[in-house]
């Protein structure tokens, strides 16, 4: 299966359920009921139902614009090797690769305006178990000279989240236990371990 020419294949030794591909001058979309398969490279994916739409420049593929995402249930380490053989950007592949997400969503729906990395407006409502998402330390002389340490992309692991947002603010339940918080170029030590976490969180975004 090839959704694009310049995209890898992704080769399967077993597939089974239902799979409808659409593409137009705008989108593209993929839509799954009960979609189960194995991969030759060991990749298995269970069945489940699940759905997303990538929008994009009329004539340009790499360039997304906006989509949505619904999914049954969803581990996202998997999802990270499917959007490899996914018509995005590089720089989107590259944060995605960065991130290394793994865990399992559930009950999850995603939808964006804009560029995936910095959208104008976006919905999305879930439950994640056992997420971890690898932090990433700024890169040298980001801050300039004189300047104080820059700070990275933070990261986690051993969160169960249920949350619920979008661009004005939302609302989550956050879980940690056995894991950590990590925030590169805040404390003089990124990583900081946690037996048990529990916190309701709520907040609202100002439009700048």
């Amino acid at each position: 299966l090839r959704v694009a020419p310049d995209l890898p294949e992704l080769r399967l030794s077993r597939i089974g359920g239902r799979l409808s591909l659409q593409r137009e001058a705008q989108h593209f979309s993929v839509q799954a009921r009960q979609l189960g398969f194995t991969g030759e490279d060991g990749m298995d994916w269970p069945h489940s139902d699940w759905s997303f739409r990538l929008n994009h420049a009329r004539g340009d593929t790499t360039s997304v614009t906006g989509g949505e995402i619904d999914a049954q249930q969803l581990d996202l380490a998997l999802a990270a090797q499917i959007m490899e053989r996914l018509p995005l950007a590089q720089a989107q592949r590259e944060l995605i690769k960065d991130m290394a997400p793994t865990g399992r969503l559930k009950a999850v729906r995603f939808a964006w305006d804009g560029p995936l990395a910095a959208p104008r407006r976006y919905s999305a409502k879930g439950l994640l178990e056992g997420l971890s998402v690898r932090a990433e330390a700024a890169a040298e002389g980001a801050a300039g000279p004189g300047a104080h340490a820059p700070v990275g992309r933070p990261g986690l692991s051993g969160a169960q989240l249920q949350f619920d947002a979008n661009e004005q603010g939302g609302h989550a339940a956050l879980r940690i236990q056995q894991g950590h918080f990590a925030f590169p170029g805040v404390f003089e030590e990124p990583q900081l371990p946690l037996d048990q976490l529990r916190a309701t969180l709520e907040w609202k975004l100002q439009p700048q």
